[in-house]
């Protein structure tokens, strides 16, 4: 329509068309073009506020990356990129009436239109992420998230936040785009006008003399070129030298204005020249489109520690590679786990590998004396290990097994009541974690003691910290000792693992024994072992159940095998607690049936167990309530508080109930249980995930060896 009235049309078709037809095709287009001109002000509007208010959270959300004064010192750069995407941007918007431009018109308005809606994606997306889970996005492993239904339903946890973060977005833009527009119009005008004036004063007359004279041509390009800067001045100025300054029809704005933008132009322009090279400031300065392109690549650069003492020039030219030692006990045939050590037998130069010898960071413990009050324990043959069984505690902080006065849980409670807790919140925590405090050795608020008196018996480490803050690089790195892949997400599926797992250490341990002795049915020590993973929880999630093998396992069990009838006789008697799996009591039977299996067969048990139930969002199975109230209030982040307190609590009897089964079948004394957390939550901050979190929170664990015949030791060496 638009080509139709102002590209120009013969007299005849005019004709064709009549007054009549012709009159409402004007009007039309005239409607037309004051709904585009709304579009490109409230996308634009979409824009800016979509830039900036991603801007803002990615500042607080590292706020503490930057020592406070820099931060305010610096912190104008950061908006930089944002500023200047945004001004050109307005110029793509800004409407362009001349015939040989208007594709630059056409071309404006849809980036702007696809500009807006990426964005605003994007920031509702970061928002909502955000304030869910009290982290960002890292939009450049977006392509590398997990893209299995348990990741999509992951995805879609979150989409009322997305919803309501872009509706508010919508809603401020559409009531401040005439504003916004408007305003950034004026800051374009601005530069138009200089512009402008340095083409008519210098460059314009260069121009004219080397055009050849005589031109016949009544319309250059050179007028569509003053023109396009017209176009470009502040809109809806007066062009008449009555009202207004004026350079070849653009609108010079008031020079208090003017004086404004140059100078918050040339302070940005200075500030960012003298801003000194540091990978922070970078990091902080990109802006919103830009960030699945760039921070992928390593940085080398040098980090500022802030007066942290020690220096490490003194780890340079060190490694901690070296020949893998000949091992005779090995069987001939390779074993899954040990292939490094197969690699090359004989005279050959053998390949390179982890050596904990070798490694300057390494503290090792061996050669010092074993403890007196264990030799004590062992010299007298009291301590019999039939079964061995790991248990990985999810989102399990140190401060909560058991939850104890001074810890950091605790003291957030207290605070929620004014350091006045009801005498029947008491009793609730009182009864919250008996069976952490009998394992460790540890009172809990209020309690009278009893578990924690006489204690079950074993080592507890008080300050143990996690290997990775991700539940499957938290997993590998306790089962096989090693040091997860420094990379988002679960990889260790799809590389090498340097070092033989436990399922792959007993393994060995039964080729060795074949080929030597057989087994005696009164001497358990002749046994072959059997590993076994369980948990309530899907392995569809981020490829587990790839990993789970390639640790060792062959035999494992979880929501998939509880659910599928032809492989488990004991399916779920209560629904699903959360997207991700079954409450933990649905493995009760499963963890009982492996225990008489592994005597009746004369089989040592290995059994590794995840618990799930203490995964956000901590709902949990009936008559236990998530929101029983435990905390003084459920504002802000004491509702998560409360919740996960109640999840830790319900996880507690879980374990009382393993225990009892390991009376019940007869081999509580002979049975080590390991139980380990896999990482903490920040739950008292507001985080639900230790994801992008460097809070202490996150890292500090619960660790317990834990036997019958074994005295209480407390280790609080880290």
């Amino acid at each position: 329509l638009h080509c139709l009235t102002d590209v120009g049309l013969m007299a005849s078709q005019r004709a064709i068309l009549g007054t009549r037809s012709w009159a409402i095709l004007l009007q039309l287009q005239t409607s037309l073009a004051r709904i585009c001109h709304a579009l490109r002000k409230f996308c634009f509007s979409v824009i800016c506020f979509s830039i900036v208010l991603s801007k803002l959270l990615h500042i607080w959300a590292h706020l503490d990356s930057v020592p406070p004064a820099k931060l305010c010192l610096w912190s104008p750069t950061f908006f930089g990129q944002d500023l200047l995407l945004i001004y050109i941007l307005r110029i793509c918007v800004q409407p362009v009436d001349l015939k040989s431009w208007q594709i630059l018109d056409v071309l404006g308005t849809t980036l702007a239109i696809l500009t807006s809606l990426v964005v605003l994606f994007m920031a509702s997306s970061n928002i909502s992420f955000y304030f869910f889970t009290g982290a960002e996005i890292h939009w450049r492993l977006l392509s590398k998230f997990h893209h299995d239904s348990a990741g999509f339903k992951t995805f879609l946890y979150g989409l009322t936040g997305f919803l309501i973060s872009a509706g508010v977005i919508l809603l401020v833009s559409w009531l401040l785009a005439s504003f916004v527009y408007d305003f950034w119009g004026n800051v374009v005008g601005v530069f138009s006008w200089i512009m402008q004036k340095i083409w008519g004063n210098a460059i314009r007359p260069v121009v004219g003399r080397m055009r050849k004279s005589g031109s016949s041509s009544s319309h250059t390009d050179s007028d569509d070129e003053e023109h396009l800067l017209k176009d470009l001045g502040p809109p809806g100025s007066p062009t008449t030298k009555e009202s207004v300054d004026t350079v070849d029809g653009v609108a010079r704005p008031g020079k208090l204005y003017c004086t404004l933008v140059l100078v918050v132009t040339v302070a940005l322009i200075i500030m960012r020249a003298v801003r000194p090279h540091d990978y922070a400031y970078s990091f902080l300065s990109w802006v919103l489109p830009l960030s699945p392109f760039v921070g992928g690549s390593r940085c080398f650069e040098s980090v500022e520690l802030g007066g942290m003492p020690g220096r490490d020039g003194w780890l340079k030219g060190r490694t901690s590679l070296d020949v893998p030692p000949h091992w005779d006990f090995l069987p001939q045939d390779s074993m899954p786990g040990f292939e490094d050590w197969y690699s090359c037998r004989g005279i050959c130069k053998r390949k390179l590998h982890y050596s904990p010898g070798k490694d300057p960071l390494h503290i090792d413990n061996l050669g010092d004396p074993i403890l007196d009050t264990l030799r004590k324990a062992f010299d007298q043959d009291e301590v019999s290990i039939k079964h061995i069984f790991f248990i990985k505690l999810e989102s399990t902080r140190s401060d909560v097994f058991p939850v104890r006065e001074g810890g950091h849980m605790f003291n957030t409670v207290e605070e929620s009541y004014d350091h006045k807790i009801p005498k029947e919140i008491q009793e609730r925590f009182a009864k919250l974690t008996p069976t952490a405090e009998w394992l460790t050795g540890m009172s809990g608020p209020f309690s009278d003691n009893t578990s924690a008196a006489s204690p079950r018996g074993g080592l507890v480490a008080t300050d143990a910290f996690t290997t990775g803050t991700y539940t499957l690089k938290s997993l590998p790195g306790s089962l096989c000792g090693i040091t997860p892949l420094v990379a988002d997400f679960n990889r260790e599926y799809n590389h090498h693992i340097y070092q033989p797992c436990l399922p792959h250490i007993f393994n060995m341990l039964n080729a060795v024994a074949n080929e030597t002795q057989q087994a005696q049915t009164d001497d358990y020590l002749t046994w072959p072992w059997e590993s076994r993973y369980m948990q309530s929880v899907t392995d569809t999630y981020d490829n587990q159940a790839p990993l789970t093998p390639k640790m060792g396992f062959h035999d494992w069990i979880t929501k998939e095998t509880l659910e599928d009838p032809e492989k488990w006789k004991h399916p779920p008697t209560t629904k699903p607690v959360c997207l991700y799996g079954y409450p933990d009591e649905e493995l009760r039977e499963s963890i009982h049936d492996a225990i008489e299996d592994a005597e009746t067969n004369h089989k040592r048990l290995f059994l590794t167990h995840l618990t799930g139930t203490t995964h956000e969002p901590w709902s949990l199975p009936k008559p236990w309530d998530r929101n029983r109230e435990l905390v003084g209030h459920t504002d802000g982040a004491l509702k998560i508080v409360q919740r996960y307190l109640n999840a830790i609590g319900y996880d507690d009897q879980w374990m009382k109930t393993i225990f009892d089964m390991l009376e019940e079948t007869g081999i509580a004394n002979q049975t080590l249980v390991v139980l380990a957390g896999d990482h903490g939550v920040s739950v008292p901050e507001g985080a639900i995930t230790p994801y992008d979190d460097y809070k202490v929170g996150a890292f500090h664990v619960p660790f317990v060896f834990s036997h019958a015949s074994l005295p209480p030791i407390t280790i609080s060496a880290p």
